[in-house]
């Protein structure tokens, strides 16, 4: 079997060394380069063309987004970022999704609930993944109009009860994995400001990168954003993204319940908690949407939502930047329609705008 050629870039030597040394250990892997800068990174990819480039966001000179951005222009490479754990760090780590970045891990910070061990093992498993995706070239060098750049387009409506035509109230439940962030913008940034449902969004993503999530998706979006927080009511044309290292539940108060507890199925927040509780609580007043990622979060969930009578959704594979997680929801038979992401947001709207 052919292994994965990777070059670990970094500008600790140490760091370097750690890293390459989980890839040494794997059957199925190996180091072909180390790099300490940014521009050693742009030339080391083009040069030894590597299956996935693991890639630290954070160095001096030519920094991380810089090379990244130069990689995907020059000679498009899947991308595993490494990423810190503060704020700042956050959106650096979004603004690498938009360039191209296929996915990201955070680094060991002291303090921090991640083991050494827990980050090896995430690592591996998202180069092996990011070794069998897709990856587009970027056509020109600017700043993108996506998750951190993009402004409001319309003004937004008052807020309304999450009610429908026959006085009950609806709710979307949005769930996605690798490559998420841009595919949910590109779908809710097609809700229109009357939206009948409330939308709930559950991003893999760990505690302090979700609120910049929100942050950043309030900023494109017609509808409001904001991270969910415990006792929010669910409300018309309002979007609410699961906060990281919580699991979000619908109450049978028709609010916002979130809890700490064990990762199910190694994620929390968990697509599949947020979906099976909806279809407890609302039955067939809920709408799900599995999107893309790795694994099979969401398949449990969605097909909870379908058999109470709700409507379900999938980003087609064709789409997504890993599939598994759609492919495994189909495989479940609990997928209605599919389709990309601005055609879900078609498919879920086209019938629940607010009449003038």
């Amino acid at each position: 079997m052919r292994r994965i050629r990777v070059l670990v870039v970094d500008d600790s030597p140490f760091v370097c060394r750690l890293v390459s040394g989980y890839f040494s250990a794997e059957p199925d892997m190996e180091v072909i380069g180390n790099a300490h800068s940014g521009r050693e990174a742009i030339d080391k990819t083009r040069t030894l063309r590597p299956d996935v480039v693991t890639l630290d966001l954070e160095m001096p000179g030519t920094g991380g987004l810089a090379a990244l951005e130069s990689i995907m222009q020059e000679c498009p490479t899947p991308v595993v970022a490494l990423s810190g754990v503060s704020g700042g760090a956050a959106r650096q780590t979004l603004q690498a999704l938009e360039l191209g970045a296929v996915d990201f891990v955070l680094k060991f910070t002291p303090g921090v609930r991640l083991s050494p061990e827990q980050i090896r093992r995430e690592v591996i498993a998202k180069v092996r993944s990011a070794a069998h995706t897709r990856v587009v070239r970027l056509r020109r060098r600017q700043e993108l109009p996506g998750l951190a750049t993009a402004s409001r387009p319309i003004e937004r409506a008052p807020a309304l009860a999450a009610t429908l035509a026959d006085g009950t109230t609806g709710l979307v439940i949005i769930g996605a994995s690798t490559g998420g962030p841009l595919a949910v913008r590109d779908l809710v940034t097609q809700l229109p400001a009357n939206f009948r449902y409330c939308v709930i969004i559950v991003q893999h993503m760990p505690a302090g990168f979700t609120s910049v999530l929100a942050t950043q998706l309030d900023n494109c979006c017609a509808l409001p954003v904001r991270e969910a927080k415990e006792g929010d009511p669910l409300r018309a044309a309002q979007v609410y993204v699961a906060p990281g290292g919580f699991h979000l539940e619908i109450t049978p108060r028709l609010t916002v319940g979130l809890r700490t507890g064990t990762e199910s199925g190694g994620y929390c927040p968990s697509i599949d908690v947020a979906m099976e509780s909806a279809a407890r609580v609302l039955g067939r007043r809920a709408k799900g949407i599995v999107m893309t990622g790795m694994g099979d979060d969401g398949s449990r969930g969605l097909k909870a939502i379908r058999d109470a009578g709700g409507e379900t959704f999938a980003q087609d594979i064709e789409s997504c930047v890993i599939g598994s997680m759609p492919q495994n929801a189909v495989d479940r038979g609990a997928v209605g329609r599919s389709g990309a992401p601005k055609q879900l947001a078609g498919m879920i709207g086209a019938e629940v705008l607010i009449k003038d």
